[in-house]
């Protein structure tokens, strides 16, 4: 298998969500080296105000437990909002069924302590991107050609 193909089954978007993210990621490196030094502190102020934080989002993984994945709503994970919900509700489920719901649950919490930082910095990237779009929007600078 090659490692495309290997990373397409680690991300559920597959190899478009790849290609995606690769273009948003070269759209800002363009944008920030047209903009000047107002609009890259315009940015980097709004940054630093209203991106997510990787020490938060591993407090609210450990704090709240497996049973009701908050860091999942920190990081307005839109995708896994319904199975986040779905999960929750299945707590008092849990209780009659027994162990096997209570494993998978916490499989799903081990895992996604390893991709915590994934999600933070996904979450991270599309800001800045919708930043940009805002300081572009607002007459700041031209968006880079």
């Amino acid at each position: 298998m090659s490692n495309v193909g290997a990373v397409a089954m680690l991300n559920p978007e597959g190899i478009r969500g790849i290609q995606v993210e690769s273009a948003m990621r070269t759209n800002i490196v363009r944008w920030k080296a047209s903009a000047g030094p107002r609009e890259l502190q315009i940015l980097d102020s709004e940054m630093r105000a209203r991106q997510k934080s990787l020490t938060v989002a591993y407090l609210t993984w450990l704090v709240s437990s497996f049973f009701l994945f908050v860091y999942r709503f920190y990081l307005k994970r839109d995708g896994s909002k319904f199975l986040t919900a779905s999960l929750i509700s299945l707590v008092c489920w849990i209780i009659v069924v027994g162990i096997f719901a209570t494993m998978v649950m916490m499989i799903i919490w081990i895992v996604d302590a390893f991709r915590l930082p994934r999600f933070v910095e996904e979450y991270n990237l599309a800001l800045e991107s919708q930043i940009i779009g805002e300081i572009v929007a607002a007459g700041a600078i031209a968006p880079a050609v």
